[in-house]
């Protein structure tokens, strides 16, 4: 049953944290932002080594992929957004604002064909 549920994931395994001790208490630690693979694991180092403490490893690759389209995406966004502000608040405000009228008439000639 869980086979099916599974068959698409191409990584997948529990990692111990610390090498095991074969204790009755365990610890199982699920990673969700990763910047470099050893992610799966470091965060988990500040728990105590009485427990058995393991994390569960799955598709690094893609979390990878994600995590880096996500900085791409909030400093796109942040320089974006820092710009006009610095448009805003410097001489080049009313600069832009008596080019606009230009603007407008360009886009309207894109629309009108």
């Amino acid at each position: 049953m869980i086979g099916r549920h599974t068959k698409d994931v191409q990584d997948l395994a529990i990692v111990p944290v610390y090498s095991p001790k074969d204790t009755l208490s365990i610890r199982l630690c699920v990673s969700g932002w990763l910047n470099t693979k050893d992610d799966v694991v470091n965060p988990w180092k500040i728990f105590d080594k009485s427990q058995d403490t393991f994390a569960l490893q799955w598709e690094v690759d893609a979390l990878l992929q994600l995590s880096d389209a996500l900085v791409t995406l909030l400093k796109d966004k942040a320089i974006g957004y820092v710009q006009k502000e610095i448009i805003k608040r410097t001489i080049l405000a009313s600069l832009f604002a008596s080019l606009s009228p230009l603007a407008y008439l360009q886009i309207g000639k894109i629309i009108g064909g």
